[in-house]
């Protein structure tokens, strides 16, 4: 992939058949485990009402589920039990939120990357939804290989993460290009 450009309202850029596959691989993961989790919300008679929902109170067990859906208010080491149960009000609250606008930015890459590769053109609106999209899988993978600041940029062949971690780079990239694009800079 080349740099992302941005020309006017537009931002302009070509990936090749491997990358939209590897890339479309990954959203679509996402959004299945997010999509997943949006499944476990409790059936609740008043939001069918209301229009209200509600999602689950708890975090998710999954490291990676947990690194995307962090918790809206951190607790202590020892949190009194009214603190705990702000929190999954907090979370209850606002998660099924949080799931429509992480599976809605995932969507948004899907429909609109090539599956063959090729030129890809995307609004403003979209570019900043991809933004959100590769950012998420970052989180993921980065999460899953157990990134961290002090970590070689690359790896022994014989670590199982190497070949994963050339991907989490090449995410940051388009990544890091995509926002260059967006606030005009020249590459």
């Amino acid at each position: 992939m080349n740099p992302w450009k941005r020309k006017g309202n537009t931002v302009v850029g070509d990936i090749d058949r491997h990358e939209a596959a590897v890339l479309r691989g990954l959203v679509s993961q996402i959004d299945d485990i997010l999509r997943a989790r949006a499944a476990e919300a409790p059936n609740d008679e008043l939001a069918q009402l209301t229009g209200i929902r509600t999602g689950p109170s708890s975090a998710p067990d999954d490291p990676i589920l947990s690194r995307l859906l962090p918790d809206f208010h951190r607790l202590d080491e020892s949190p009194t039990d009214a603190e705990v149960n702000s929190a999954g009000a907090l979370r209850s609250l606002h998660e099924p939120a949080l799931l429509d606008l992480k599976t809605g930015v995932a969507g948004v890459v899907l429909r609109t990357c090539p599956e063959n590769g090729g030129r890809i053109r995307l609004s403003l609106e979209h570019a900043d939804a991809w933004l959100s999209a590769i950012n998420d899988v970052r989180l993921a993978l980065g999460t899953a290989l157990d990134v961290t600041e002090d970590m070689p940029e690359e790896l022994p062949a014989d670590d199982p993460r190497a070949p994963h971690l050339g991907v989490y780079q090449w995410l940051t990239w388009m990544q890091e290009s995509l926002v260059h694009a967006l606030a005009g800079d020249k590459p």
